[in-house]
């Protein structure tokens, strides 16, 4: 589908849902004629177990919460 700007605009959720749905949309600026193609970012999900299992591997520990609030505060008592 080929929309104007303006258009875009007036109907930006409708244009998102049919990004979601797997259709191409080129958007065209009246003033320039320029062509920009939306299309929608792929999630990169982090599976944080398998995260903490390596990093434990590893040897590396977390402070705790009270170590990180007194690193925290350090940063801003300059």
């Amino acid at each position: 589908m080929i929309l104007q700007a303006t258009d875009l605009r007036k109907q930006l959720f409708k244009v998102f849902k049919m990004i979601d749905n797997g259709e191409d949309i080129t958007i065209i600026k009246r003033d320039s004629g320029k062509k920009y193609k939306i299309i929608p970012v792929k999630e990169d999900h982090k599976d944080m177990a398998k995260i903490a299992k390596e990093m434990g591997e590893i040897g590396f520990k977390s402070p705790s919460i009270k170590e990180m609030k007194k690193i925290f505060e350090s940063r801003y008592n300059g």
